[in-house]
Order: C-alpha cells, then structure tokens, then sequence
C-alpha cells in the first residue's frame, strides 16, 4: 500500500513537472533584448507585498473587526497578494529568457553577473509556483478562520520579498556592466 502511493506521487510530481515545462514553453515571450527588456517587465510594489505579509496588520485586523468581515477582508487581501505574485513570476520569466539571450555574447565578467540573474530569477520562479499553489488552495476553500498570509512569505526555505529584491539587484547590476540606463529599468519593476 505504502509503495502504491511512493508510486502515485513519484507519477504525480512528474505529471506536475512536464506540465509545468510544457507550459513555460508555450509562454515563452518574444525576442527582446537588453535594450528593450524593460517594456516586457510589471510594476511590483513591494512596500504593498510587505504590507500584505506582516503579521501585526494580520493581528489588528483580526482583533478590530468580526469572523465574517476578516475572512472577506482577508480573501482580498490573498487575491491582492496572489496579483502581486503573478507579477513576479511573470518578470522572472522575462528575465530568464533574458539571461539565456545574453549568455551567448559576454565576457566573463558580465557572464557571472547573468548566471546570477538567472539563478535569483530561478528562486523567484520557485516561490512564485509554490506561493500561487498555497494561495489558490486558500482561495478555493472558504475557511472557517480566516488565515494569516505570513505564512506566505516563506516557500520551499524561500523568502519571497527578499528574492525577489536580489533579483532587482542583479538585474540592475547587469544593466549597469552593460551599460544601460538603470531608470527604465527600475519604474517597471
């Protein structure tokens, strides 16, 4: 019995898996470069991302206001933060795809800076999956308490805020060793 359900997970997490690459394939984006990465990328505000997550707004909202009126309170901020998640995942994709372009033509230098885009945009990518999986679990299912989304901050030993500020880091840091303009770059993401 105990083998029978190894099994069905082994399969599951597989099935999961070449779904997961199937459709990162298909929603692959354009060819852009450097120059024009900065249009592909969403505005994420992080300030409102910490917001979300800190659990003594969770704690004054929940001793200020009744059961029903947190939980509607609380489902829109998880619907909020889920957005905000999306937003990340989808500049991760953008700058992976970026990283794989710029990989080709480098120096050394500048490779290093974008294995290590590549890398924090790899841990993005993880939280965010992990992060949307939990969300939509919490919003499908009405509970009766409403639940803190600090449990939402860390995924798989990742800690989203602050992955996704070393991805604006090196992302920034890239810009720079090629001598872009840093501002673009900065408003949209």
């Amino acid at each position: 019995m105990i083998e029978l359900l190894v099994v069905a997970g082994i399969v599951g997490w597989g099935i999961v898996a070449s779904l997961y690459m199937f459709l990162s394939n298909l929603m692959r984006f354009p060819e852009c470069t450097v120059d024009d990465v900065a249009e592909f990328l969403r505005p994420v505000d992080l300030e409102q991302a910490e917001m979300l997550l800190d659990p003594g707004a969770y704690y004054s909202l929940r001793w200020n206001l009744d059961t029903e009126t947190l939980i509607q309170i609380q489902r829109k901020r998880a619907r909020i933060y889920l957005e905000l998640v999306h937003r990340m995942a989808h500049n991760a994709r953008v700058l992976v795809e970026l990283g794989r372009r710029e990989m080709d033509a480098r120096q050394a230098r500048q490779d290093e800076i974008v294995s290590q885009l590549q890398q924090e945009a790899f841990h993005v990518s993880i939280y965010c999956f992990v992060t949307m999986v939990k969300l939509r679990i919490l919003l499908a299912i009405r509970p009766v308490q409403a639940p803190s989304l600090t449990k939402c901050r860390m995924a798989v030993d990742l800690d989203g805020i602050a992955s996704y500020k070393a991805l604006r880091l090196t992302s920034t840091a890239l810009f720079e060793e090629l001598h872009r303009p840093v501002d673009k770059l900065t408003v949209n993401f």
